[in-house]
């Protein structure tokens, strides 16, 4: 169960298979450029430089339902992200902060704190950094896909969004570390483009996420991205075993 616990908190900041493109004439590549700059329009999240919201997170192993927790998450572009879930009696169950690209994973049950490296601009895309990656897009059956990749630790990282056929919502979002599959988002619901409701797979793990009372580019406090998490220093990798 708290392993579990963890990937929720992974899974959410995340928000976290690639093939050849085709050659084209100069009138299809014209074409293809004018889709691929509206594409990253609908996903470029670069508007937000700050967001706080309460959080509502159900957990399932399989067909199983492991948990509901409700929480916060507050962001601060170039700074940090910070979370907590709580439990019943509002109990902290577990504290995340992310900044200056390390993640910082506190258990009190365990009395652990988990770390890890881990990119703060990739939590939510942004448009030029997309445009600055190797990217292409491709028809699906469903609609039209984008790839874009880049490297973390050395590994080749490949995001797909996927948009559906008439509208062009974002409708998916796959991670492949390498050609590995490790996360899908389905999402169910945006708000000026930022994704509230979605549902996010890991393994045989899955999590169904709401955030309400959104607030975006308010005020917050970098307090929050500094509070103190203290206990035994432990790799990630540790808490993931046997996962």
């Amino acid at each position: 169960m708290k392993k579990s616990v963890f990937l929720c908190l992974i899974l959410l900041s995340v928000f976290f298979a690639s093939c050849a493109p085709k050659v084209l004439g100069p009138s299809a590549l014209m074409e293809e450029e004018t889709l691929t700059e509206e594409l990253i329009k609908r996903i470029d999240l670069s508007y937000i430089k700050t967001l706080r919201a309460e959080l509502r997170v159900s957990l399932y192993e399989g067909e199983r339902h492991r948990g509901t927790f409700s929480g916060y998450i507050f962001y601060k572009r170039g700074l940090g992200f910070s979370a907590r879930l709580l439990g019943p009696l509002s109990m902290t169950v577990a504290d995340i902060i992310i900044k200056e690209g390390q993640l910082l994973l506190y258990i009190p049950s365990r009395g652990r704190l988990y770390t890890a490296k881990v990119s703060l601009e990739a939590l939510l895309p942004d448009g030029e950094s997309i445009r600055r990656s190797p990217h292409f897009i491709k028809k699906t059956s469903e609609g039209t896909a984008l790839f874009t990749s880049d490297r973390t630790e050395g590994k080749k990282l490949t995001r797909i969004y996927y948009f559906s056929g008439d509208d062009l919502n974002w409708t998916e979002l796959k991670i492949f570390t390498e050609d590995e599959q490790k996360i899908k988002v389905d999402i169910k619901k945006r708000i000026k483009k930022l994704p509230v409701r979605f549902t996010a797979g890991y393994k045989d793990l899955s999590l169904k996420v709401s955030l309400k009372n959104q607030v975006i580019n308010g005020p917050i406090s970098n307090r929050v991205f500094y509070r103190s998490l203290k206990g035994v220093a432990e790799p990630v990798t540790n808490l993931l075993e046997g996962l």
